[in-house]
């Protein structure tokens, strides 16, 4: 019996994963079935009742929706650990096959590789274009063409995607996904009630465009208010949270909250199919959506939109209909309901197409594919085995210059995550105020990382550390393109045009922010911008019991916020006011001037060190806090940072009723949203100040949201991404060598009309061949170094010309020997060259000049007719 590992990265009980559950139910007995899953997944007790093997490892997805090339290439630093531990599980179970159950994880690949055994994708969608929205079509079929080279075959999971592509590559099949019949009973009283329900199981996420259905009732309300009054729309399924928040305030906004109901996810769908009448998939791209098949099989007639899955499953007026837009959604939605015995023969039609194309049987197809040997992977192989071996043990020297009057700042930003990353052996963070840096920093750095700093000394930094072929990564999270500054000192909330701080865009290598309004700001000014998500550190020692005898609350920031304090200060006069030494109001950093003479009102300056300020926010015990922000383009282009601190410590909140907040606080859920009034201010206070069981709910529903979405390994693995990307490359084409090289070579260069040794010229039209042996896996450039005998002007040209091994170009080069830089780093450009056998290349330098007293030349190796040069192959750089 042929030994097959599979590996899934998916936790829950998507469609994936219940494909692979169909996989090894159905195949069980006829293979010896290993399984790799994360750590808690929803399959782990499954496959262990059918007595499978299952190892638990932290699989991950590499193709998260917003990925870019850079991120994926270096996705292989931090695989791989968990990639050589797969090889040990390859190796004790001697595995003979390996499938990947989806190409959003390459763990098992790169793993099958290194084993040289044969490795199978099982291919569920493509690298679609309004998901995967970083990645170019030529970059998506690039990957695709590596899957290609290291695997047997791409199993598809319909015949639609096995032609797409095979447009792109040969060794393409296809095995139609299916389930398992026996666990859906078909439903014969669909239609008998008046009330009309209709189904989405699903993510909520743009994908599935569940606005579409949405509209689609708005017009049915407008068209049949009879058929109106009787439908109910459920939705089920895990979710996205910033789509999930606005679709329940575009259900609130427009009124359907007694007919639209947003679910959460639901491990057993059978339950609600069977109370079903009309299933809808209204999604942007299906490949072969498995919840049609569950929702046909049951007996509902299906509505889906006219992607390459809903095309395959539902017969168009047949066993459902397939429509475009909300119009034809409302026609078809009110036609089912008026025509009850239609309903029920499309309903008897798709489950008679399920049981006839969409069964169990269709995996028995995958047994043809586990034979044989393997063909494709052992050149992958050696390629692999390059990269993991060079980088397994890579630290980056990372120089952070930090702004001395914001250290919460630098400490979220780049301290906090930088010394995890110290901890994993990833970077080497050193840490300098912008008074003390120096270009011996710069140079001995191998990535600068920059925060907040952007004006005309930091700009000329950058120059520096372009000199010295270093890359600048900037980190900004404000828009200083809606503040002015005024000679007072009061900042007003207005549109200007701030020339040093969109200039500081297009001039860093790379710029990182957290807020979608600054990323949409930079992406006109420069594509070298990426979006990273907010973290927070949490206090697992916090004690919330207060012991002042009084209820207290409070404010903690910054000075300057009078503009955000107008209403507030009225409101909260009026409370103390209202209760007297019931309350106290305690304010960390600014404080309202109008408030000083309260007695219940107390003031404590500003802790600028983060973790102190944590420790003393911690110990005052407040029983909720506010976090006004006036309605302004500048706030709006905040982060939540109020939110996170406050939540972590599980103190609730009021908060402005702006985008800053109102995307991730649901009203009376999870904090307090308000307008900015002073009413408004003033009762949810008051509903705070009275309510102690709401205010225990919203700190604890703050906290696990906390725990849950704002991990600070995200944050840190995505800084990761972008340090490893500009560390791996210089921007500088020429830049000075390393000075204690040079030195050591310059009694080289001779200042007479002689020529030495161990300098090796080609005057005239004599070419000049060099040899090198390239030990890389990827060449982009070489860097060498010119020289000449003497001081003195020189004009002519120099010809470049690298072969590979078998004598074909690679890349050719011409240059006025008016700009060249002598004794200085001269980057020849090369078009990308894969180098996986350690092959030579071949470097011709042919000089044409007219010969006076001056002779050039490149610098070599003592005795060795070697090219002192620099080769750049991905992250790492040899000398010769």
């Amino acid at each position: 019996m042929k030994k097959v590992l599979v590996l899934s990265p998916t936790s829950g009980s998507a469609g994936v994963d219940i494909c692979l559950l169909h996989f090894v139910k159905e195949l069980n007995k006829k293979l010896d079935i290993t399984v790799i899953l994360p750590p808690g997944a929803f399959l782990i007790e499954k496959f262990r009742e059918y007595n499978v093997n299952v190892y638990e490892l932290p699989l991950e997805w590499w193709f998260y929706p917003s990925v870019s090339m850079a991120e994926i290439k270096n996705k292989l630093y931090r695989r791989n650990e968990v990639i050589h531990r797969i090889v040990d599980i390859i190796k004790y179970e001697k595995i003979d096959y390996v499938l990947s159950n989806t190409t959003t994880s390459w763990d098992g690949f790169f793993a099958s590789s290194l084993c040289g055994i044969p490795h199978f994708f099982w291919m569920h969608a493509k690298y679609v274009d309004n998901i995967y929205t970083n990645l170019s079509l030529e970059e998506k079929k690039a990957l695709y063409k590596i899957m290609s080279i290291g695997s047997e075959k791409i199993i598809c999971c319909s015949s639609t995607l096995a032609r797409q592509m095979e447009e792109i590559i040969d060794n393409v099949a296809y095995v139609q996904n299916g389930i398992d019949l026996d666990e859906y009973v078909e439903n014969y009283d669909i239609g008998k009630n008046d009330t009309f329900n209709i189904l989405t199981l699903g993510h909520y996420n743009a994908n599935k465009n569940i606005e579409l259905m949405l509209r689609a009732i708005l017009l049915i309300r407008e068209k049949a208010p009879n058929v109106y009054n009787n439908i109910r729309y459920c939705c089920y399924g895990p979710a996205e949270a910033d789509y999930y928040r606005e679709l329940k305030s575009f259900v609130e906004k427009n009124g359907l909250v007694d007919k639209v109901f947003l679910n959460e996810y639901l491990e057993t769908p059978s339950i609600v199919l069977k109370e079903a009448d009309l299933y809808a998939n209204i999604s942007i791209t299906e490949t072969l959506p498995l919840s049609v098949m569950e929702a046909m099989a049951t007996g509902l007639p299906c509505i889906v939109t006219p992607t390459d899955g809903g095309k395959i499953i539902v017969e168009d007026n047949v066993s459902g209909f397939i429509c475009d837009t909300e119009n034809i959604i409302a026609e078809k939605i009110i036609e089912l309901f008026n025509d009850r015995e239609k309903l029920k023969i499309m309903g008897m039609n798709a489950r008679r197409r399920v049981e006839e194309f969409f069964s169990l049987k269709n995996y028995n197809d995958f047994i043809q594919f586990f034979s044989g040997e393997n063909h494709n992977t052992m050149m992958l192989a050696d390629m692999i085995k390059i990269l993991c071996d060079r980088t397994s043990n890579m630290k980056v020297r990372v120089l952070v210059i930090y702004p001395e009057a914001a250290q919460a700042t630098f400490a979220i930003a780049a301290e906090l995550p930088l010394e995890l990353l110290k901890k994993d052996g990833k970077v080497v963070p050193k840490y300098t105020g912008l008074a003390n840096v120096s270009e011996k920093d710069i140079y001995e750095s191998d990535v600068v990382f920059c925060v907040r700093y952007y004006h005309e000394e930091v700009q000329s930094l950058i120059d520096v550390a372009h000199k010295f072929g270093k890359k600048w990564i900037w980190y900004i999270d404000d828009n200083y393109d809606a503040i002015k500054f005024s000679g007072d000192g009061i900042i007003d909330h207005v549109s200007v045009k701030n020339d040093l701080y969109e200039r500081m865009f297009s001039k860093a290598d790379c710029t990182i922010v957290n807020n979608r309004t600054i990323y949409e700001l930079g992406r006109k000014i420069t594509p070298n911008i990426r979006l990273l998500p907010t973290y927070q550190i949490l206090d697992s020692n916090f004690n919330s019991d207060n012991e002042k005898g009084c209820i207290t609350f409070g404010f903690m920031g910054t000075l300057g916020r009078d503009g955000d304090f107008t209403n507030v200060t009225r409101a909260i006069v009026k409370i103390i006011e209202k209760y007297g030494d019931k309350i106290k109001v305690e304010f960390i950093g600014y404080i309202p001037k109008e408030l000083d003479s309260y007695s219940n009102v107390e003031h404590f300056e500003f802790i600028n060190d983060y973790m102190s300020f944590r420790k003393f926010f911690v110990s005052r015990h407040w029983d909720f806090a506010l976090a006004p922000l006036k309605d302004s383009e500048f706030n709006n282009s905040k982060t939540n940072n109020k939110y996170r601190e406050y939540s972590s410590m599980r103190i609730p909140a009021i908060y402005s009723d702006i985008s800053t907040y109102n995307k991730c606080v649901e009203d009376h859920y999870n904090g307090l949203l308000v307008r900015d009034t002073v009413d408004e201010w003033f009762d949810a206070m008051d509903e705070l100040v009275l309510n102690s069981k709401l205010r225990i709910q919203l700190a604890e529903k703050a906290y696990e949201d906390i725990q849950k979405n704002y991990s600070i390994y995200s944050y840190a693995d995505r800084l990761l991404d972008a340090i490893y990307e500009n560390c791996a490359s210089k921007t500088s084409e020429k830049y000075l060598a390393d000075e204690e090289v040079l030195n050591e070579n310059r009694r080289w260069l001779i200042h007479d009309k002689h020529i030495a040794d161990n300098m090796y010229f080609t005057g005239g039209i004599h070419r000049k061949r060099y040899s090198e042996y390239i030990y890389v896996d990827e060449l982009k450039y070489i860097k060498m170094c010119f020289a000449k005998t003497v001081d003195g002007p020189v004009s002519g040209i120099v010809d470049i010309i690298i072969k590979d091994d078998r004598r074909n170009t690679i890349t050719d080069f011409r240059e006025n020997l008016e700009n060249i830089e002598w004794n200085m780093w001269t980057r020849i450009p090369c078009n990308t060259f894969f180098n996986m056998r350690n092959r030579k290349i071949y470097v011709d330098i042919r000089f044409k000049y007219k010969k006076d007293s001056v002779k050039v030349g490149v610098w070599e190796y003592r005795n060795k007719k070697k090219l002192f040069s620099k080769i750049h192959k991905g992250h790492l750089y040899l000398d010769y």
